[in-house]
This record gives C-alpha cells, structure tokens and sequence, in this order.
C-alpha cells in the first residue's frame, strides 16, 4: 500500500493528516473522491477539455514534490448530510473540533460540498481514472490531437483520495465563494452569470443593485444579463458552447416569445450581428404583423363574420379574377346573401373589398366557393351585357330622330328664311358672306365644292346645306348635330334676313 493510501485508511480510523505534529492545527483532510460534490450554486456549465488536460498533468508531475500530490491549493469544502431528502450543511458548532470532523466523515450519507476548487477537483479525477475515463465520466470532449498528447494521464489509484480544507460555510457564502471563484475566468458565459443572479434573488432576496456590487457590475448591466434567461433553452445551450455571443444572445430577446422566428434569425445571420440585428427586425415585424392579424381576426368574429381558416381554399373579391367586387357592388354576394361569403387575411388588403376599415383593416372580402362566384359572375355577365346592347340600340336610335328632326327644322328655317328674303337673295348681302367665310373657310363644303347648282340661287342652297354640316358631331359610332350650335346659326341667318 502506499504512502497515501495508507494516509487515506489512517482518516478512516480516525487519524487525519496534518501539516504540523499538532493535532489541534489540521491543516487538510483526505477525502474519498466519490464523497466530493460540486457547490450546489456554482453556476459554471462548461469547462474546456484542454484546461484541464493541462491542469492535470501539472498536477501529476508534482505529486512527489508537494504533501499534497502535486495541489498547490487545496480547496476548501463543507460537510453536509442528507436529512428528509435534502442535504443540509452542518452547523459551526457541530464542526468545531478535529474530532468532530473526523467522526461527520465516517458517517453514512455526509457528503462534502467544494466552497471552491471546481477545476482543480476535475482535473484530480482524470488523473484518477486516466484521460479516456475520467473526461467521459466529466463530459469533456476529446480531440484526436489531446488522446495522442496526453496519452500518459493513464490512471492513477493514489488519487482515490483528495486533499481539502474543511469549514463552515452558509448558503450565502457558498453563493458568494461560487461568484468569486469563477469571476475572473474568461471562459463563464453570461447565461451562467445570470443563473447565478437568478439564484441570489431567488435564494437569497438579493436586489439588482447588492448583486452588482458583489459581481462588480452596475445595477443596469446586471437586469440585462438576467433577461437573457427569458431565451428558449436551445439558444440560451449555444450560448453555453460559446455558439452566440452575448450581444447577439440580447439582439434576440425581441423574438423570445417566437422560438421558430428566433431560429430562423439566428440561421439567415451567417453569424454576422449586423445581418442578426437586421433579421431580428423582420422577424418581430413579422410577429406583430401576426397577432395584428389574429387580433382582428377575433374582432370580425365577434362581429358575426366568418374568417377564412388557415390553408383554406378561397378567393378574394377584387377588381379582376375569379371573383369580381361588381358581385358585391350588385348585391349578388354578401355577408347575409350567401354561406361561402367571408373575410380573408390579405397583405395587399388595398386591392381588394375591406370588409371593416376600422377594426379590420387587412381583411378583405372573399369567397370560398370560387366556383359558385364565376357561375354567378357570367350570370351578372350576361345580364350586363343583355342591358348594354339594348342600351345601344336605344341610343342609335334617339341619336338618329334627334338628327333627322334637326335637319327637318333646318330645312323649315331656312326655307322661311330664304322666303322672307324676297327677290333680295341672301347672297347679295355682305353679311351673309360672313356668315359663310367663318363656318366654312376650314370646312370646304360637301355641296358648295361638288359644283351641282347651275345658279346662284343653287350655290346659296349648297352653301346654307354645307353649314348644317359644320355641326354634325361622331359620338360613340352615331353621327348627330349639335343641335345648341344650329339654332345659334339659324339666328344669325335671321339676322342677315332682317338687315
């Protein structure tokens, strides 16, 4: 047996090992490893394989030249035992003496919580149980490169036991111990910080502001990293394994209540927080674009409306397609007219019929029959259609009494005029000239130009004809006058008659 175990069995009798030949200065026990648990608030997750590898082979390499096998600080621990299902620290008074100590340690169900000394406990069982065992009993990933040079921390029983101060600690002070120990190690994420902070709040009543001061950290910055905690377990893990940083672990808490948009932020990011920070923009506009819509989905079935389900077959009322708004405008569809009539989410609410500008703004009419929509658009159709060819021939033939009865009139005024005349001829007066120089100088007259008279009386017949013409007017494929202008033609020939 050697010196150690032998150190070991000599604690189990009740002899401890001490640094002095004063049994009343015991400067460390030796535990049995298996006794040895963590700080239960040590808010540490994650240790790097390779730290303590290399912490480790420190330690071996001193175990001859150091009472206590190579530690250079022995950690601190306090006893506990199990009472009702919960391990309850033992007070001052019970762990006053060397004895007392001694005899908590031969009882069954005492175990030994490390204050602090996490690390240097993990390195000590891979010493024990060589690098293969004891990193698969800590969880610790091994890369090929670490299996091939560390390849001597094969395994060693002197190490069944572990050196360790022992006193009394509270709980407050075992959270304190924790914060202190891990404070100045670059590898503690803040997700463990602000379990940490959790904890002292919870545990302890601790405010933002007594945490700070004991974290060195300002009231503000310790509420931002305890807000991390509101991230889903899968995003607050990849900040564990250093996956997302912290600023990129706050950047994502506005999507915290969408775990699925969050992914998908954290995933079209490649990693960039600029791209992150534009990502989660969208997706919370996203989410509030959502319950926006849910929102106003649940007002326009209070109101008695049906809403169209999520992947049901539909289509919006509209201008052109399927289902023309004219079915609404003609009170063929409607709310109250027809079951498949409803209300349908819409981004481009704007072109389509809103069912409640008010309370619903991105819903639009729909119908969710489209069948039965364009069976009773080509009835609508038709019915158009019908009234506009009768419309049509109504108008041709208004247009064709109302040129016929100008012409007819015509025809009566000029006559009378031309009688009134007497043997004084229009044409022989200057006036009835200008009458004719200013309605056909641009015209170039039908009658006048075909060259039919053989008199002047016949020229002055084309030209009064001609005139009309100037006020015949092409309106939707129909030649009619301008009956207004005629009669204001007709009193200026009067005019001429009169002088």
């Amino acid at each position: 047996m050697s010196k150690l175990l032998a150190a070991a069995a000599a604690v189990a009798n009740g002899v401890s090992m001490e640094t002095s030949g004063s049994n009343s200065n015991v400067s460390f026990y030796w535990v049995d490893e298996v006794m040895i648990i963590d700080n239960p608030y040590q808010y540490r997750m994650f240790y790097e394989s390779e730290k303590m590898l290399e912490l480790a082979e420190n330690i071996r390499t001193l175990k001859n030249d150091l009472p206590t096998m190579g530690l250079e600080q022995v950690p601190f621990a306090r006893l506990v035992r199990l009472v009702d299902g919960d391990y309850i620290p033992l007070g001052r008074e019970e762990i006053a003496t060397h004895e007392q100590i001694l005899y908590w340690l031969r009882q069954d169900g005492v175990l030994v919580e490390l204050m602090f000394g996490h690390r240097r406990r993990r390195a000590w069982t891979i010493i024990r149980h060589g690098m293969l065992d004891g990193c698969a009993r800590l969880k610790l990933e091994l890369s090929d490169e670490q299996r091939t040079r560390y390849f001597a921390l094969a395994g060693d029983a002197d190490y069944a036991v572990m050196p360790l101060h022992i006193g009394y600690a509270d709980n407050q002070q075992m959270w304190k111990h924790a914060v202190s120990e891990n404070r100045h190690r670059s590898d503690v994420t803040a997700i463990e910080e602000a379990e940490a902070m959790a904890t002292a709040k919870a545990a302890f009543r601790y405010t933002d502001g007594q945490i700070g001061e004991i974290f060195g950290y300002a009231r503000s910055t310790v509420a931002n990293k305890m807000r991390l905690l509101e991230l889903p377990e899968d995003v607050r893990g990849k900040m564990i394994s250093g996956e997302i940083s912290e600023r990129a672990g706050r950047t994502v808490l506005a999507l915290k209540d969408d775990p699925e948009k969050l992914a998908d932020a954290i995933k079209l990011s490649e990693g960039s927080i600029d791209k992150l920070e534009w990502q989660v923009k969208i997706q919370a506009e996203k989410i509030r674009k959502e319950k926006s819509t849910a929102l106003q989905a649940e007002t326009l079935r209070a109101m008695g409306w049906r809403v169209v389900e999520k992947d049901e077959k539909h289509q919006k009322f509209s201008q052109w397609g399927v289902a023309p708004s004219d079915l609404l405008h003609k009170k063929r569809c409607g709310k109250d007219l027809c079951p498949c009539f409803a209300a349908c989410y819409d981004l481009n609410a704007w072109n389509g019929q809103r069912v409640d500008e008010q309370n619903a703004p991105d819903f639009v009419a729909a119908c969710t029959d489209p069948a039965t929509a364009q069976q009773k658009w080509q009835q609508l159709a038709n019915e158009q259609n019908s009234r506009r060819v009768d419309k049509e021939v109504e108008r041709k033939e208004k247009a064709q009494r109302v040129r016929a009865e100008v012409e007819q009139r015509w025809k009566e005024e000029v006559s009378a005029l031309v009688a009134a005349a007497g043997s004084k001829r229009l044409y022989t007066r200057p006036e009835f000239w200008k009458v004719v120089v200013e309605h056909l100088f641009h015209w170039q007259g039908k009658q006048a130009k075909s060259g039919d008279w053989k008199t002047m009386d016949g020229l002055e017949s084309a030209l009064l004809a001609d005139m009309l013409y100037t006020f015949l007017e092409y309106k939707s494929g129909t030649e009619t006058y301008n009956a207004k202008k005629v009669d204001e033609l007709i009193n200026r020939l009067a005019g001429v008659v009169a002088t």
